[in-house]
């Protein structure tokens, strides 16, 4: 989108939506190209996101983390270094 003149470099933003929310932070601390973020619904920290618990005890954020999107395989005592 910048080399063909559509975006300016000095101008770009990233947004997302829930594990788009998660992609969004990933990417901007690993690059200063956006000048701009914004996270929708999106976990911001994924071992407090697997430890979230519902009313009535269970955790959308074990399968998310475990088999999910996060995918590391299973918990975060096994697979810690996946989870961080």
């Amino acid at each position: 989108m910048i080399e063909p003149g559509i975006a300016d470099p000095e101008r770009l933003a990233a947004m997302g939506h829930s594990y788009g929310g998660y992609s969004v932070l990933s990417l901007i601390v690993q690059t200063v190209r956006f000048k701009a973020a914004m996270v929708i619904a999106g976990a911001g920290d994924l071992l407090g996101f697997y430890g979230e618990m519902a009313p009535d005890g269970s955790s959308f954020g074990v399968a998310v983390a475990e088999q999910g999107q996060g995918a590391i395989g299973g918990t975060p005592w096994d697979h810690r270094d996946g989870l961080i």
